[in-house]
């Protein structure tokens, strides 16, 4: 029978090698060329609250979204995890072209996306406003086992409603972005996912 700490041991190393694994996910490559065009849709929604996963979410916004995954993210352990497994850092315009996309590193973590300029001179602010870091929670198990299997670098749909939840455990309160121009704290998208779509 093996020792504990030869199992605990164990487990360590293959926890490392999976984190690895993750780290390693190839993009998909596409050619040069901006692939999603067009800016996110959003409208005012009058939809009413709803409870979802021992959550109150409040709707704010129709919102619909075709752009370059650049990153993403799975959390566990935060309290968000319940609700919003999932990042995904989408990105338009400029932020679809692989060749601009050369020039910028992408990382996420604490549920934020962080950028780092490889190129001083690149344009920060159409940058800013061509890509989000967006908190999804999945409207069923479908489309959640579907977000696990999107590859980094293609180009995706995702639609569904803004929303703002309230931690019925807690009583915090996640708020949804509704603007493309913020950075920072309070920037993401909180997003109930109900259609995703890789595009060909």
């Amino acid at each position: 029978m093996r020792s504990p700490k030869r199992q605990r041991l164990r487990m360590t190393f293959a926890a490392v090698i999976v984190l690895m694994l993750a780290g390693c996910e190839q993009a998909l490559e596409l050619g040069p060329g901006i692939r999603a065009p067009e800016a996110p849709l959003q409208r005012a929604s009058d939809g009413e609250r709803f409870e979802h996963r021992g959550f109150l979410l409040e709707p704010q916004a129709e919102f619909a979204v075709t752009g370059k995954l650049l990153a993403r993210r799975r959390y566990r352990w935060d309290r968000l995890a319940a609700l919003a497994p999932w990042d995904f850092a989408m990105g338009w315009d400029l932020m679809s072209d692989e060749t601009f996309l050369e020039w910028v590193d992408f990382t996420q973590g604490d549920r934020f996306l962080f950028r780092k300029l490889l190129d001083p001179k690149l344009p920060l602010r159409r940058i800013e406003r061509s890509s989000a870091n967006i908190h999804l929670i999945p409207a069923d198990a479908a489309i959640g086992a579907q977000l696990a299997r999107v590859p980094v670098g293609s180009i995706v749909t995702l639609a569904g409603t803004l929303v703002n939840a309230h931690d019925s455990e807690t009583t915090t309160r996640f708020l949804t972005s509704l603007s493309r121009d913020d950075v920072g704290a309070g920037a993401c998208e909180i997003l109930f996912l109900e259609h995703l779509e890789i595009r060909p």
